[in-house]
């Protein structure tokens, strides 16, 4: 758990989504989205007398352009 504070990755579930659409016959358009539902973990504290919890969400979103030559 105290590795955790470090890097919180708590999450269970995350939803993706996506798609390309081409703009000309050498170029496309890319655009994607991801969400992870909100998580959280609680453990004791080895080192002290308490308790730890830890909580983490996120969103990202992606847009991208290719070209062909």
């Amino acid at each position: 758990m105290l590795f955790n504070i470090l890097a919180p990755a708590v999450l269970k579930n995350h939803y993706t989504a996506g798609f390309s659409k081409a703009l000309t016959p050498q170029s496309d358009l890319h655009v994607a989205a991801m969400a992870a539902s909100s998580n959280s973990v609680r453990e004791p504290n080895p080192l002290a007398d308490q308790s730890i919890r830890i909580e983490m969400q996120q969103f990202a979103l992606e847009v991208g352009y290719s070209y062909r030559f």
